[in-house]
């Protein structure tokens, strides 16, 4: 979560969706193609970000002084395909480094 209200902030009730280019198939592909070592010394192709907690009427109440934030991108299903038969909170270091190595660039 965040520190601090909406307000102060400056969050809005609002989606936002981020492109790296006009051709998103494009952009996509050749992100693809570069292979994950690649592709993560690059902009990824595509973010969404959003406030839920400033669409919420109630947040403030329930939660004072915060706020929360959503990022979602995109990313090959191959990167993670070799722990699809794992479960979940039990696929390793290996797996959790590669979530954090994606979340912090």
């Amino acid at each position: 979560g965040l520190r601090g209200t909406k307000e102060e902030l400056g969050l809005k009730a609002q989606n936002c969706w981020a492109f790296t280019g006009n051709d998103h198939a494009v952009a996509i592909e050749e992100y693809t193609r570069r292979g994950l070592e690649n592709a993560m010394k690059s902009d990824a192709p595509v973010v969404f970000i959003a406030f839920p907690s400033a669409k919420d009427p109630s947040h403030e109440r329930r939660y004072p002084g915060k706020s929360t934030c959503v990022v979602i991108s995109y990313c090959p299903w191959e990167w993670f395909e070799k722990w699809e038969n794992e479960r979940v909170m039990k696929r390793g270091q290996e797996y959790q480094d590669l979530k954090m190595a994606l979340a912090t660039r």
